[in-house]
């Protein structure tokens, strides 16, 4: 219902166009402190 508000469409337009919707339940998952923290280190390639 969220996406609903901010796109400002209704439920029907979002069956019809779209293919997933991904929640994330962070209680369940928490993410890893450098990830929370906007800390994200690449390795070099």
């Amino acid at each position: 219902m969220i996406f609903c508000d901010i796109t400002k469409k209704d439920a029907s337009y979002t069956r019809s166009n779209i293919d997933f919707v991904l929640v994330y339940n962070e209680s369940a998952n928490p993410l890893p402190n450098q990830i929370s923290k906007g800390f994200i280190q690449d390795s070099p390639s």
